[in-house]
């Protein structure tokens, strides 16, 4: 379990986060949606112990954050950025095999060589093996990250915009996987996302921030509302959860005066 308590981050004097308290359980799928510069990014950055924490506290498995290393961090966790470059010539295997990083002690061994072949498997990665990595579409970028982070067979997996390259076949597929995995492994997903659709179809949880705060967090019904994406989007929408689906129709922008 992943556990936030009394979270509050600044860069220098701006505050971007306060007062953030969140439980995320064993397998547990959860989407932060909320607009530019409310803190998605900063949150999962401050998780993952890439940002240190100004007040508060974080705990991995009960375990608060600054008495576990950044190897067994590696072992719990697996994060993927928004975007990653390299100027060194390294193959898609060996992106994601770098994965196997924190397991590996005096050399690679055949599991870790077995692990990087079923990751890549399950992303339909195979055919790409062998390419080099600044060779590939951003897209296809973003799947090879996916996959490496997936290789450290983490206890929850942390996503940034996860499908911000992706057309609209391969976003459905990638949550199709990532969902897929995580119930079957009992891996926890926490997305850092701006589509709304997404958010709602594919997490059993929605957790809502704006400037810097949690506005709302539950189902995903009762957290994409009309009246919350009027409050904290300022848009007029039009929401609907009937039938097992859900849809969301942008409507206007409202003027500064109607907010």
């Amino acid at each position: 379990m992943i556990e936030v308590k009394g979270l509050y981050f600044s860069y220098k004097r701006k505050e971007v986060l306060s007062s953030i308290d969140i439980k995320v359980q064993d397998g547990e799928i959860v989407s932060i949606i909320g607009p530019n510069g409310s803190g998605k990014t900063t949150l999962l950055r401050c998780i993952n112990k890439i940002l240190k924490l100004k007040k508060g506290e974080i705990l991995i498995g009960g375990q608060g954050l600054e008495h576990i290393s950044l190897r067994k961090l590696s072992t719990l966790l697996g994060y993927v950025p928004q975007r990653e470059t390299t100027s060194f010539p390294f193959t898609v295997f060996e992106i994601v095999l770098m994965g196997r990083r924190p397991y590996i002690t005096w050399g690679v061994t055949e599991y870790d060589i077995e692990v990087v072949y079923e990751t890549l498997r399950m992303l339909d990665l195979d055919s790409f093996s062998n390419r080099f990595f600044d060779e590939l579409s951003g897209g296809e970028r973003q799947r090879v990250l996916i996959a490496r982070a997936f290789a450290q067979q983490p206890k929850a997996l942390l996503l940034d915009e996860p499908t911000n390259s992706l057309d609209l076949k391969h976003q459905l597929e990638v949550f199709d996987i990532i969902r897929d995995i995580g119930k079957k492994k009992g891996v926890s997903i926490i997305y850092a996302i701006h589509d709304l659709h997404l958010a709602a179809r594919f997490s059993e949880r929605v957790i809502m921030l704006k400037n810097g705060r949690i506005f709302a967090d539950g189902a995903p019904e009762s957290v994409i509302t009309a009246g919350n994406i009027r409050d904290v989007y300022g848009v007029e929408a039009y929401t609907d959860s009937n039938g097992g689906s859900f849809h969301i129709v942008p409507l206007r922008a409202l003027k500064k005066e109607e907010r």
